[in-house]
């Protein structure tokens, strides 16, 4: 089965949604063929509106569209869309949370006139209205025409679905929601919660939706909330995280907890089931340990070899650029030997001096590719040593902390980044040294090419003081099993 083809997309209202208009989606290597998208509405994105924006369909219509979020497109580099007007159409929820034009909306004509090869456009709305020669864009057609209840549309009731011979009887949710009180601050106050260093924050580039989200900025702040449950019932917790936060419930003595430390929102969820208790306590806070990472200039090499001290040479082997990237930077570093080295005294090397934190555990990890072999033994030795990283590439063994030899065909090939880089970790303790010198060194006497990418030391330990997290959309559910 190939790309879509032929498909109509027109007079759609998306509300509160994430990567609203992806239409590049998939497994497929090819486009999407003749796409007519006319006359959308897109309203509050959460993030950006477009996704995979660079791969739009081919031989397609887009005309009368508006959309608006928190950015126009995953590629900053694009700043409008031809048939996209990105405005806040300023859309309004009725008493049933349906979202409707206002008087206070943007100009959101539709174009009656867009090419849709041999579809027509819709002749009625969401609630049944006729659409006149002035609708507008989006589901709703602003009328004032009275429908008979024969006419008209709505919201889908268990009535409504599935054959008309059948009603289906209205049964038990398999998940329900549990109700908590001011669950995605939209009076953009911590109402209903209790408040320690909480605030609510309306800047768009920290909001998640719907114009606000809390944000805690402290190790002390937190928020909660109590809320009723059924006795022996399993529960899901979640909510939207961004930043170094952790999300609790807490029965009696029993705390459960999920973690999240990430730049943007992900979704954060922690399951559990109340036992005898009729009441769970839910709670964000900053979480009191989080991985941390710690400079490395020109780490995935996107810049060539600066920040890096390099040796290389006749008899000793290349240290050269290479495009193959392991993150998609377009950047690594390789290494091989050209035919009249032989790698004595020492192989070509790569090291970077770097400041630590005394006594701390770190995880150095590196990711490692075998482009091509005759004997397939080619082996990268990394680590690090205490000595300064200086041209010349020799380091006496006293002084190296930790090391250990990265082999390609002993790395698990589930784990592959991009390229088919493989990662390769060392854990160590830094000892009473504030500062260590990272290395790479070629080991192979055989001419294997082989590519390395992407190094990253961590540690867990404190959040930093400046450490801000933002929280939204809790939500309580109860679920058959666990």
């Amino acid at each position: 089965m190939g790309p879509p083809q032929m498909v109509l997309v027109a007079n759609n209202t998306i509300v509160d949604s994430i990567n609203s208009i992806n239409l590049f989606a998939g497994n497929e290597d090819n486009k999407p063929e003749s796409i007519y998208f006319a006359n959308n509405v897109v309203a509050d994105a959460i993030g950006y509106v477009f996704k995979n924006v660079d791969q739009m369909p081919n031989n397609s219509v887009f005309s009368s569209n508006y959309i608006y979020g928190q950015s126009l497109a995953d590629n900053d580099d694009i700043s409008s869309v031809t048939g996209f007007t990105f405005a806040d159409p300023m859309l309004s929820a009725d008493g049933n949370g349906v979202y409707r034009p206002t008087a206070n909306s943007a100009d959101l004509f539709a174009d009656l006139s867009a090419f849709t090869g041999d579809f027509l456009l819709p002749s009625k709305d969401m609630d049944g209205q006729a659409r006149t020669d002035s609708t507008l864009a989006g589901a709703d057609e602003v009328s004032t025409e009275a429908l008979a209840a024969t006419d008209m549309r709505g919201l889908l009731t268990p009535d409504l679905v599935g054959p008309l011979s059948y009603t289906p009887p209205v049964g038990t949710p398999f998940i329900q929601q549990v109700a908590i009180i001011n669950d995605d601050f939209d009076n953009q106050t911590t109402s209903g919660w209790t408040s320690i260093g909480a605030e609510i924050t309306t800047d768009i580039e920290a909001v998640f939706s719907r114009g606000s989200s809390v944000k805690l900025d402290s190790a002390t702040d937190s928020l909660s909330q109590i809320v009723t449950v059924e006795a022996n019932t399993n529960y899901t917790l979640s909510a939207f995280v961004k930043g170094a936060g952790k999300l609790s419930a807490t029965l009696g003595s029993q705390v459960y907890t999920a973690d999240e430390n990430s730049s943007d929102y992900r979704f954060t969820s922690v399951s559990f089931n109340s036992a005898s208790e009729t009441s769970v306590t839910i709670s964000a806070t900053i979480d009191d340990t989080v991985l941390g990472f710690v400079n490395i200039e020109n780490s995935n090499f996107d810049d060539d070899q600066d920040g890096w001290v390099i040796n290389e040479g006749t008899g000793i082997g290349q240290v050269q650029d290479s495009d193959n990237s392991a993150s998609g930077a377009n950047g690594s570093i390789k290494f091989k030997h050209n035919d009249d080295d032989n790698g004595t005294p020492y192989q070509p090397y790569i090291a970077q001096t770097i400041t630590v934190q005394a006594n701390s555990e770190y995880t150095l990890t590196m990711y490692n590719l075998l482009k091509s072999s005759d004997a397939q033994d080619s082996t990268v030795l990394f680590g690090a040593h205490t000595g300064d990283a200086i041209d010349g590439g020799v380091f006496s063994n006293d002084t190296v902390i930790a090391s250990k030899n990265s082999i390609y065909a002993d790395l698990n090939e589930n784990d592959e980044g991009d390229d088919s880089f493989r990662p390769d970790t060392l854990i160590f303790n830094s000892g009473d040294n504030t500062t260590i010198t990272i290395f790479a060194q070629y080991q192979s006497v055989s001419g294997d090419d082989i590519r390395i990418d992407d190094f990253s030391l961590s540690a867990e330990g404190p959040p930093p003081a400046d450490t801000e997290t933002f929280f939204h959309s809790f939500r309580l559910v109860s679920h058959p099993s666990l």
